[in-house]
């Protein structure tokens, strides 16, 4: 690929900055929504599956739960 095939730079700039300005606390947020979030699994265990509404908050859990294990694993390293 040439080089002018490349997204705009300006673009890229505007991302890395966003990332720079927002990566702190969007990795401190994810660290600890990991470890509260096995706890709302827990509550959701505990109060029993009732219908596929409990399913899929579930399901949605465990994924957030991943989401900020994956995001917050470098949190204060």
């Amino acid at each position: 690929m040439s080089p002018s095939t490349f997204p705009d730079d300006s673009l890229i700039g505007v991302v890395k900055s966003a990332r720079s300005y927002l990566g702190g606390p969007l990795e401190a947020l994810a660290f600890w929504s990991a470890v509260f979030l096995p706890f709302c699994l827990l509550g959701l265990f505990a109060s029993g599956f009732d219908g596929p509404t409990d399913y899929f908050v579930f399901t949605a859990l465990v994924v957030a739960n991943v989401a900020a294990v994956v995001i917050g694993h470098d949190y204060r390293q």
